[in-house]
């Protein structure tokens, strides 16, 4: 049997404990939509769940979120009354960010990437994802639930087939067991700023440091918007954080959608 998560042992490494309320479930259908409904019913902001097994985990694209029990961080956090800089790209950079220093800091020596718009990639495969949804009224943010997944202990049987060839753990690249306690802390130690009355946010910024880490910027890659694809070198984003692409009838802004790359 995996351990279960210790949250002791997560709230003895909080720098600001009293910024969050930890709530765990040793398996719960999704943290992401307990949470939002816990928003919805006035839960403050810093309010945060984690499961060691989630029934109906989500993804991005309306897709199914797979994790091993015991093996995953499966996450979620809530914030409120985000400057209006903070929109849920900027939001999905900034948090992307965090974790993988947050990993970084736990497991030395590896180097993670980002796949636009919110993996976390490996090795060239995906060691986790982000998923964050809000509610608005007239426009403007009142909450925002930041959900997690990160494959941190799975060895290779553990993921279905279908994924196998795609996915990685930290485990997998390190061969030991590795804290996933230790990383959410260092993850959490970070988003104090969320919680502070004027963070400051600078896009540029922001945009500059995500770009460091961004998977194949420079190189060809095909994006399915939805409407269809476009097949392109991936140049810059613009200021707002969409994608450019070089195509062959000239430079292409990509909303939304998702990368492939062929080797």
């Amino acid at each position: 049997m995996k351990p279960r998560f210790d949250v002791n042992h997560l709230q003895q490494r909080l720098e600001a404990p009293e910024r969050f309320i930890l709530h765990y479930f040793p398996q719960m259908e999704s943290t992401n939509s307990w949470l939002v409904m816990a928003a919805r019913n006035d839960a403050p902001a810093g309010t945060v769940v984690i499961a060691d097994a989630q029934t109906a985990g989500r993804g991005r694209l309306g897709r199914r979120w797979e994790d091993t029990p015991g093996c995953s961080i499966l996450l979620s956090l809530l914030v409120r009354d985000l400057p209006s800089k903070m929109n849920p790209l900027m939001l999905t950079y900034w948090i992307s960010l965090q974790m993988a220093d947050a990993i970084e800091e736990t497991v030395p020596g590896i180097h993670i990437r980002l796949k636009w718009p919110n993996d976390l990639f490996l090795r060239g495969k995906k060691l986790g994802g982000i998923l964050i949804e809000g509610n608005f009224t007239a426009n403007k943010p009142q909450f925002f639930v930041i959900g997690i997944g990160v494959n941190v202990n799975q060895q290779w049987n553990d993921f279905p087939a279908e994924i196998r060839d795609r996915a990685i753990s930290l485990r997998l690249v390190t061969g030991t067991i590795v804290s996933r306690e230790s990383i959410v802390a260092a993850f959490l130690n970070r988003c104090t700023p969320l919680f502070e009355p004027n963070i400051a946010i600078h896009p540029p910024t922001l945009l500059r440091e995500y770009k460091k880490r961004l998977l194949y910027l420079g190189e060809v890659i095909t994006v399915n918007t939805g409407k269809g694809t476009v097949k392109g070198r991936l140049t810059d984003l613009t200021p707002e954080g969409f994608l450019i692409l070089a195509t062959a009838e000239g430079d292409k802004i990509i909303h939304s959608g998702e990368i492939f790359y062929e080797t």
